[in-house]
């Protein structure tokens, strides 16, 4: 014990002695652990979804995927027979099947005593859910809570928001203006780290009766989210042999060649899905990979720091190393004392850390788009990983420099010479690790900048600016469309109004069609938009052949097609020109391509723009179904104006309802979000690393100009001015971070090209952030040890020369 605190004594008066390493080490580990910790904490988020559920490893949900000819459609959910045909076919497979369904992620309009809501995150589900999925119930009976018609049970944030301390159980909410539905359970509300959020669950035997009695029987019709829970999650690949078989059995003719159902396990989807129909956004494995590999950059830079610190400076420890020798002390307590200074620096700067995580956290949640809380950090789950986190790094930072230090020769070392060079090669390669490093996340982040700006101005074939959006489907102006619409562009600051069943540019659905060629019954599923009058005009489609749909016309819903360039390609037609007059039926008409359009993309950048159809629904019922946001396109500079007149045609179409509206460029941003929090947070991360190696460089230069005091002072006296003195000083570190540049420019390239395939389109590369990169970091490093070697330059040679 008494050498323990002998150990600790010294380990203090050295960190009070030598207070520019100490500084600068707990600075550069504070800032690391801070870092890395904040990015585990967003990794440990991200890994983390749906396990909350206590049989997550054994629910999988079925994929469909389907490919007609090349155009396929990759779908996470399926027909409505399909959960209770596979649960009958599979029961010694099966424990249990569950179905979700919310008309692919529209919103409803709930009504509770004459106040509106607009709710998004409504679905219907089997009363089986719960068999599937863990429902924390807060009021109500699990068992019975979904088992009825015309039943919900709702979260208890929701629960707040409509009754407020009243009792929502037996309370009842209309519809869609129309439905009664009875509040009988509340549930806590969803966690963050799920796969899609809800607020209501309603029984799905009130969509059969909303259906007139029954579910929909066919295999065509896929708007299904279904979910199987497996009696053994081992088995899930014997399940999957099976799927080919059940495929023939159920599917029709014209689909089963066509049709691949698959397994995906749950705990994968948030992470490792990117498929059509998904319920919420995801994330990227790809990206959770890289921001762990900055993270460990981030680290590695700040135990460099401390490694090449500590080899620097001892040499002004060798003679307290020398004289521990000389009084007994071995090899072996020598390597122990370093580590345990080690450790102890490391564990002031992991406290100092926590600290500095509970300020920027909250700004980091804020960028990020999550919600993780620093309580986190002291879970059981977490903590033993930030304490092998310190015990890591010091081991790591310390384990070499007390290798270094304890290995001098105590007589050599007792006459003033050591036996190593402090200059030595390692720290060398150390500081050039450090600044390849850095300069590489810089060049990467701006590039990722460039990358994100480059999607965000891109042309995508069709007008993005000043059309404003504005959800409608089941709303009483689908009936009304017509005389909205003209009422509506008579309005000020209005150039055109048209309709639409999904938002272009962001999502598209598959529709069947039979194109000439092709036998009576070999329907194609090819994505399409149905749309309404003036679509093209509104978003400025240029048709490229033929003519447009014609406004008002009674012919053309059953008679006239539109298709895109990649269409026509896909089809192996020859030209656009030739196109024109094919027959291209959908189920109900009798369709001809009477224009070709050029091709735009109807969903994100990260894919190639593929055949697209444009189609007008003939029956009525067909058309108010598909009519599901109003597209207005605002006059340039009039966009108050345009919002004005919208809103007041609204409260006149449809009184009491909740007005809500988005502009299109901000609905088209969206869908880079990702990329957008990556791009953010490696750019903070670079800053980071930067920084680090910038503290370190100046400890380094500090000890240095230290140990060249007397050189320099001689090389005053004999005629040195001040510019030749900082030469000296500044030429080594120059010359490292030159090779670091020259060493991070490929490795930036192999990083932004690998990044880049993320996307169909992509930024040019910028040679010019790879020169603006390498250029920062020479400044920063000019600056450190220019003015360091200034400074020390301008000390008066008497003082360093007076005890020679």
């Amino acid at each position: 014990m008494s050498l323990l605190l002998n150990y600790l004594k010294s380990a203090l008066r050295n960190i009070a002695r030598l207070r520019v390493h100490a500084i600068v080490n707990i600075t550069g580990l504070t800032i690391g652990f801070a870092g890395f910790i904040i990015i585990m904490l967003y990794v440990s988020d991200e890994i983390s979804y749906d396990k909350y559920h206590t049989h997550a490893d054994e629910i999988v949900r079925v994929l469909s995927t389907s490919d007609f000819e090349g155009v396929a459609e990759r779908s996470v959910s399926c027909p409505a027979p399909l959960g209770p045909a596979i649960l009958l076919e599979y029961p010694h497979l099966i424990a249990g099947m569950t179905r979700i369904y919310n008309d692919w992620s529209t919103e409803y309009y709930i009504e509770y005593e004459k106040t509106g809501f607009r709710e998004k995150r409504f679905f219907f589900v089997d009363s089986t859910f719960s068999d599937v999925f863990d429902l924390h119930f807060l009021q109500g009976i699990p068992g019975d809570a979904l088992s009825k018609p015309f039943t919900a049970i709702i979260t208890k944030t929701t629960a707040v928001r409509y009754f407020g301390n009243e009792d929502p159980v037996g309370k009842t909410i209309k519809f869609e203006g129309r439905i009664n539905i009875m509040i009988t359970g509340v549930i806590a509300d969803t966690p963050p780290q799920s796969h899609f959020s809800y607020d209501f669950l309603a029984s799905m035997s009130t969509l059969r009766m909303l259906w007139g009695g029954k579910m929909p029987e066919t295999w065509v019709y896929n708007p299904f989210w279904t979910y199987l829970r497996l009696h053994d999650k081992d088995k899930a690949p014997l399940l999957a042999a099976q799927l080919p078989a059940f495929t023939r059995k159920y599917f029709y003719d014209a689909e089963k060649d066509h049709i691949t159902l698959s397994l995906q396990p749950l705990t994968d989807i948030h992470l490792r899905s990117d498929l059509d129909y998904e319920i919420e956004p995801n994330g990227k494995i790809s990206y959770v990979r890289i921001l762990v590999i900055v993270a460990l950059f981030i680290l590695i830079i700040a135990v460099i720091n401390y490694i090449n610190l500590s080899t620097a400076f001892a040499i002004r420890r060798s003679r307290e190393t020398a004289i521990r020798k000389v009084a007994g002390a071995s090899r072996q307590q020598l390597i122990i004392q370093h580590l345990g200074e080690s450790f102890l620096l490391t564990f002031i700067a992991l406290v100092l850390s926590l600290a500095v995580i509970e300020i920027i956290l909250p700004f980091f949640n804020h960028y990020a788009g999550k919600e993780i809380s620093s309580s986190v950090i002291y879970t059981a789950h977490f903590l033993p990983k930030v304490l092998l986190l310190w015990l890591g790094t010091g081991l790591l930072s310390g384990l070499y420099p007390a290798i270094f230090q304890s290995g001098f020769k105590t007589l050599q070392v007792l006459k003033g010479r050591s036996t190593r060079n402090s200059s030595g090669f390692a720290r060398k390669a150390l500081v050039i690790t450090q600044f390849t490093l850095s300069i590489a996340l810089i060049t990467s982040s701006m590039m990722a900048f460039e990358q994100i700006s480059y999607l965000r101005k891109a042309e995508l074939g069709f007008r993005k600016e000043n059309i404003i959006i504005v959800p409608v489907m089941r709303s009483p102006v689908v009936a009304r469309y017509d005389a909205f619409r003209d009422e509506l562009s008579a309005s000020p600051g209005i150039d055109g109004v048209t309709a639409v069943d999904y938002i272009i540019g962001t999502d598209h659905n598959n529709h069947e069609f039979r194109p000439e060629g092709y036998p009576p019954d070999k329907w194609q599923f090819y994505p399409a938009l149905v749309v309404r009058d003036d679509f093209c005009k509104v978003f400025d489609i240029e048709i490229v052949a033929g003519r447009d749909f014609i406004k008002g016309s009674k012919t053309d819903p059953m008679e006239a097609i539109l298709i895109n360039e990649a269409m026509v390609k896909h089809l192996g037609w020859k030209s656009n020109e030739e196109a024109l007059g094919k027959r291209f039926h959908s189920r109900i008409g009798k369709e001809k391509v009477v224009g070709v359009f050029r091709s735009f993309n109807a969903s994100s950048l990260h894919s190639k723009a593929g055949p697209l159809v444009l189609n007008v629904k003939e029956e009525p019922w067909e058309i108010a179904a598909f009519t599901n946001f109003i597209a207005v396109r605002a006059a340039k500079g009039k966009s108050r104006e345009a919002l004005e007149s919208i809103e007041k045609m609204w409260e006149n179409y449809a009184p009491g309802r909740p007005f809500s509206y988005t502009f299109l460029s901000n609905e088209l941003d969206k869908l880079y979000k990702e990329e957008e929090y990556l791009s953010q947070v490696s750019a903070v991360l670079a800053v980071l690393t930067i920084l680090i190696a910038a503290i370190g460089l100046f400890g380094l230069v500090s000890f240095m100009a230290t140990q060249k005091m007397h050189e320099i002072g001689i090389r005053k006296v004999l005629g040195a001015s001040t510019s030749d003195l900082i030469l000296v000083l500044t030429s080594g570190y120059i010359k490292l971070v030159a090779i670091s540049i020259l060493i991070a420019w490929p490795l930036s390239y192999f990083v932004i090209d690998r990044w880049f395939d993320h996307f169909a389109y992509r930024a040019d590369i910028r040679w010019g952030y790879f020169l603006l990169a390498g250029v920062l970091s020479l400044l920063l490093t000019i600056t450190i040890t220019g003015i360091k070697a200034w400074r020390s330059s301008e000390i008066n040679p008497a003082i360093t020369l007076k005890y020679e």
